[in-house]
């Protein structure tokens, strides 16, 4: 198995000649190439990707193709696919309600957009190389909290599950293994605490996004650059945002009381100590739930090592993807970082 992580950046390519950093890429893309990757958020740190996208959305297209030749590199591949998708951009995808198979339409642009990727690695003067993608399955597509609970241990029947990641958080309930289809709740994730925070420290939204992920932000009204311990502030945030924002996820799950008692958290952000920390509090503070970090758990496997990738493993491990031999490739596209993982090397 192998995984692959590049943040979800994008940006055309300058007339300057750029080194790229190793989770980087440059696509070619009809006539205008572009970079996505660590690259570009270093480089132009306000060219965040727009949140959602179809197979139809140009830049969602650049994205895919970004994070596909990333994982399999130049030359000719036979492989098969599963993407995941939030909760609210799913009918955009599959051929109808309950279905993991893409639309008809869907998949032939899969199809035409992954036939031949061109891109660049190491630098933006580097030789242009190329992966074709012959794909061997019916291309399926799943709800991001679906494709996590296939890497959940099967003795698992009744628990909440969270995925929050940059953009969103999303809940699915699980009674009796099945879901509870009118709990299906979402709400914006971490960014929702990342605004409160920008707006607190007067930072614009690129520089509190870099601020809350290396905890110091710059010294206000101070030109030398000097940076200062910004936890505490982080902390009022996460609290200003999230104590009002899973009240309704909670209130959706006041039937199943009873049955449900443990709220299994995964997704990047759940390796957010202090998101962690907030979420925490809220939840158990209820003196009914307990929360559990996914890679905490009482049972142990590889595919919930890391939370960042158990939806992308779960993609490629579902049972339907089983059935395939070799290679078999989860891509979640998400909004803060462009996640896969490989099986069958």
């Amino acid at each position: 198995m192998s995984q692959y992580f590049a943040p979800s950046f994008i940006c055309p390519v300058p007339p300057e000649p750029v080194t790229l950093c190793n989770n980087s890429i440059i696509i070619k893309d009809g006539d205008v190439e572009f970079i996505v990757g660590k690259t570009a958020q270093f480089e132009f740190p306000e060219s965040a990707r727009a949140i959602g996208g179809t197979l139809k959305t140009p830049q969602y297209q650049v994205l895919l193709k970004a994070i596909v030749a990333l994982s399999l590199g130049e030359g000719e591949h036979d492989v098969s696919l599963a993407l995941s998708v939030a909760q609210n951009w799913i009918e955009n995808f599959r051929e109808k309600p309950g279905s993991i198979k893409l639309s008809e339409e869907n998949n032939k642009l899969l199809i035409t957009h992954l036939k031949e990727i061109k891109f660049r690695r190491g630098s933006s003067d580097s030789a242009i190389k190329t992966c074709k993608i012959n794909i061997q399955n019916d291309p399926t597509v799943y709800f991001e909290t679906q494709a996590v609970t296939h890497c959940l241990p099967s003795q698992f029947k009744n628990y909440v599950l969270w995925q929050i990641g940059h953009g969103d958080l999303q809940q699915i309930v699980l009674i009796d293994g099945k879901p509870v289809k009118n709990a299906l709740q979402r709400a914006e994730g971490l960014s929702g605490a990342i605004k409160r925070f920008a707006r607190n420290t007067k930072l614009s939204e690129a520089e509190a996004i870099k601020a809350w992920h290396l905890g110091t932000r710059p010294e206000s009204d101070e030109m030398n650059g000097k940076r200062v311990d910004c936890s505490a502030e982080k902390r009022k945030a996460a609290r200003e945002y999230f104590s009002h924002s899973i009240n309704r996820l909670l209130n959706t799950m006041q039937d199943y009381k009873e049955r449900v008692r443990n709220i299994i958290l995964s997704g990047g952000a759940s390796k957010d100590d202090i998101a962690v920390e907030i979420l925490r509090d809220e939840v158990e503070q209820t003196g009914w739930y307990k929360l559990h970090v996914i890679n905490n758990l009482s049972v142990k496997n590889e595919k919930l090592e890391d939370p960042v990738f158990v939806c992308a493993y779960g993609l490629a491990n579902a049972p339907i993807m089983q059935q395939y031999e070799g290679k078999r490739l989860g891509i979640d596209v998400g909004n803060f970082a462009l996640k896969s993982v490989l099986i069958g090397e």
